[in-house]
């Protein structure tokens, strides 16, 4: 005979059952009854209400497959509903058309590029001369980057997040652009619609979803159907590594491969809500078409009168026409009908509805609904404040998503020789590194930000550099613009030098007035013939008879 076994908790959970399960099963064999009551008391039983199964949480399904699976079974299904709303629901189709203006703006996120001098050993001054080149070479191919020809950079970087917001994913190609003779590289992008990538996926199997993973699960290769409906395999890199497969998408678990619409816990409603809308527009239309009723005593007299059409069920209706006068018989009388449509709290229900996609999308009610009637400045700048926060995390991600791209035109442009350096290849991460900076957006009141601007800026809290590049734009070209407009004003005699020439700067180094031959030769420039000059008059007046903090030109003034 065999050892018995003593009835411990830890044996029995070693085999699955719990001592409270095995006492249930001595008790059902004296007591049936109490045996059920017990165990359904311990099923209700939870250390987490959340985790409860009573009569609130009873029928609450959920999933417990991986991620992918849970994708597969309805990521068709997702993307069509989301796809179909937005072609006929007007408020969900201004949401991702809202947001996507937002996000990549009207001149897109563009790449300013960020080589380090401390990092290669050389002056500041070739690391400028560095950067011009890699942004001149990407300025030159940018507007050629869509194979179709058909979209600038901006518009390619719109339809893709658009896509991706409203299907879920975005998909483009690295394809050779040897097609177009404008293009300096040969480098272009496709766009791919990310129904074509397959949706099949195997439980266990590094092949899932159209995208095949190594052991670590990066993307190695990616299955697309083509016009016939046969799938092509494309590499997600090539041999050197460079990204041959842009897939674009946001990730919520671990091991995610495909994204899923922005809209999808939120689509049901936004189904029904359609639906409800049409709906009252179809009860208005109904109760509109009705003026008044007549009510008679005498039904088989009134109807042999009336000439009206009569509906399916024999109902008499009468045209009514302005102008018209009735005359009624004896015993008749004119009837208004109630017009109580939409019902007084409708408003009220759809705003908070719409407060609910405005959550699920990433946008505020006031944007969503085009709805200002009730938004006063504070409450209109934290809405904005907020959303913006989500709009940079965003462009942060537009920004890794073309970085890819932007690195392989600098390298295609030391090729070409358009980019003047001997260790491209030692110092590749170095020559590529980029900021991606947005479109600059407006507040709701400019003058504030401004000045918020300028206070950061003298107090040491920020630079000209970050405020120029918050506003969308490149610090070098702005300063750039400014000395050509200084130097046009000055050779055309239109200069103010007091209010056009800031060189508070040097002057605080110096301390001695400058004429404008010398600030032409601040610039770097030799002065026009013709130009004016302004005299040095030394009458001991340090500051050239100038108020002490004029100087030429105070930051206030540039502005």
């Amino acid at each position: 005979m065999g050892k018995k076994r003593k009835l411990t908790r830890h044996a029995d959970r070693k085999q699955g059952i719990s001592l409270g399960e095995r006492i249930d099963c001595v008790i059902a064999i004296f007591a049936p009854q109490y045996a059920l009551k017990n165990a359904a008391a311990r099923s209700q039983f939870s250390a987490w209400e959340g985790a409860g199964r009573g009569r609130f949480l009873g029928g609450w399904n959920t999933s417990a497959a991986d991620c992918n699976d849970d994708i597969a079974m309805d990521l068709p299904t997702l993307r069509n509903r989301a796809i179909d709303l937005a072609k006929n629901e007007g408020l969900i189709a201004g949401a991702f058309r809202e947001k996507a203006d937002q996000v990549i703006g009207k001149s897109g996120v563009m790449p300013q590029a960020r080589i380090s001098h401390e990092a290669l050993g050389i002056s500041e001054d070739a690391a400028e001369k560095l950067n011009s080149q890699a942004e001149a070479a990407f300025a030159r191919q940018a507007p050629y980057l869509d194979i179709t020809g058909m979209q600038s950079f901006a518009g390619l970087q719109w339809s893709a997040y658009h896509g991706k917001e409203m299907t879920g994913e975005a998909v483009l190609l690295v394809r050779n652009g040897d097609g177009d003779p404008r293009r300096p590289y040969p480098i272009a992008l496709q766009e791919i619609d990310p129904s074509r990538l397959g949706d099949s996926f195997r439980w266990g199997s590094t092949d899932a979803l159209g995208v095949k993973t190594d052991a670590n699960g990066m993307p190695i290769s990616y299955s697309f159907k083509d016009a016939n409906g046969e799938s092509k395999i494309i590499p997600a890199r090539d041999e050197d590594f460079n990204e041959l497969v842009l897939h674009f998408f946001d990730r919520s678990r671990p091991g995610q491969l495909r994204g899923v619409p922005r809209i999808a816990p939120v689509i049901k409603l936004a189904k029904f809500l359609h639906e409800i809308q049409m709906n009252e527009v179809i009860a208005q239309r109904i109760a509109r078409a009705f003026a008044v009723a007549i009510e008679s005593p005498n039904a088989y007299a009134m109807q042999q009168a009336m000439t009206a059409e009569e509906t399916d069920d024999g109902v008499a209706i009468e045209e009514h026409n302005p102008g018209i006068v009735m005359y009624l018989n004896p015993g008749e009388s004119v009837k208004d009908i109630s017009q109580s449509r939409p019902g007084a709290t409708f408003d009220q229900f759809m705003q908070r509805i719409l407060r609910t996609f405005a959550a699920a999308i990433g946008i505020p009610y006031e944007a969503l609904a085009k709805d200002y009637a009730q938004v006063s400045f504070s409450s209109a700048r934290a809405a904005i404040m907020d959303a913006r926060r989500h709009y940079l995390s965003e462009q942060q991600k537009i920004g890794v998503l073309f970085q890819p791209i932007y690195a392989r035109i600098v390298e295609l442009a030391w090729l070409a020789g358009d980019f003047e350096v001997d260790d491209f290849y030692k110092n590749r991460a170095i020559y590529t590194a980029a900021e991606w900076v947005p479109t600059g957006w407006t507040w709701v009141d400019p003058v504030k930000d401004v000045q918020a601007s300028l206070l950061g800026i003298a107090g040491g809290l920020t630079s000209e550099h970050v405020e120029i590049a918050n506003r969308g734009f490149d610090w070098r070209t702005i300063n750039r613009q400014r000395a050509n407009e200084r130097m046009e004003k000055l050779s055309t005699g239109t200069a103010d030098l007091a209010k056009e020439i800031r060189v508070d700067e040097i002057l605080s180094k110096i301390n001695v007035p400058l004429d404008a031959d010398e600030i032409y030769a601040i610039y770097g420039r030799s002065k026009p013939a013709g130009a004016p000059i302004e005299p040095r008059q030394n009458n001991g007046n340090r500051n050239n008879g100038r108020p002490a903090n004029a100087g030429f030109g105070r930051i206030i003034a540039d502005r």
